[in-house]
């Protein structure tokens, strides 16, 4: 199935493209945009219209208790906090769930490119949550796993840079990691809030989340993808888990907004 799509000459009817683009990602997962046109040599201009184009796809939502936070940069750091986001670091991303320790993670996110890692790094990986349930139906042991998933909560542990509390306190939210149609997971927040706390599920849940650690790691249907600058990726946030392969170029950046799906 083709994720592409070309904005060339429809920002003038965003809200209109906007709309199309919202109905193709139920079913995809995900969609790159190209062909923005936005000012990505003049990134405070590139923010506003990067912000502006994500208001027809849903609500900007803060990344933290910040409600000026609706624009986040992603740059490597030289942040030193306990559990380092993402965002923060040049290592290779597990595939997960974008925001997945906070009480209510996100609908979609968005992620705009101004500058691609030079060493080549830096690619999009993404695999949709049926090619994880499928695997994991497979697997032995796999349909008693996919009810426990679905019916015992797990703690996610929040980064320190989230935290509501300051830096030095350790936080953690709780929720299914399979819901309905959808998903939310990020295997390294979870162990973190086990390893504070492994008192918080039983060996039932531990059997069923060590499945699901390898069969996210070995089902078929990944897909790799690098986004060019002037360009975006939307991400169901709920559908479809992501990551990304390592680089060392620090001066890549790209843009992300958090959106609330209002439809």
């Amino acid at each position: 199935m083709n994720n592409v799509v070309s904005a060339k000459g429809c920002l003038a009817t965003a809200g209109k493209v906007c709309s199309g683009l919202l109905d193709r990602l139920d079913t995809t997962g995900y969609l790159i945009v190209t062909d923005l046109d936005f000012a990505i040599d003049k990134v405070a201009d590139c923010k506003k219209q990067f912000l502006d184009f994500c208001r027809h796809l849903g609500k900007p939502l803060p990344h933290n208790h910040d409600p000026d936070t609706l624009l986040w940069d992603i740059k490597v750091t030289d942040g030193n906090s306990e559990l380092a986001t993402f965002s923060e670091v040049p290592s290779a991303a597990a595939l997960h769930t974008d925001n997945s320790f906070s009480a209510n993670p996100d609908d979609i996110f968005c992620l705009m490119s101004l500058k691609v890692a030079e060493c080549g790094g830096g690619e999009s990986t993404l695999l949709h949550v049926q090619s994880i349930l499928k695997a994991l139906r497979n697997a032995p042991g796999g349909e008693k796993a996919e009810m426990t998933l679905r019916t015992k909560p797990y703690p996610f542990a929040v980064p320190s840079i989230f935290c509501n509390e300051g830096n030095d306190a350790f936080e953690y939210n709780t929720g299914l990691i399979l819901y309905d149609d959808c998903i939310r997971y990020r295997e390294d927040v979870i162990e973190a809030a086990l390893n504070h706390y492994p008192e918080l599920i039983d060996d039932e849940q531990r059997e069923a989340l060590d499945l699901l650690n390898k069969v996210v790691k070995v089902a078929d249907g990944l897909e790799t993808t690098l986004v060019k600058p002037d360009s975006m990726i939307i991400i169901d946030n709920k559908r479809a888990l992501h990551g990304r392969t390592a680089f060392t170029d620090k001066n890549r950046h790209l843009l992300r907004v958090r959106l609330q799906d209002v439809r």
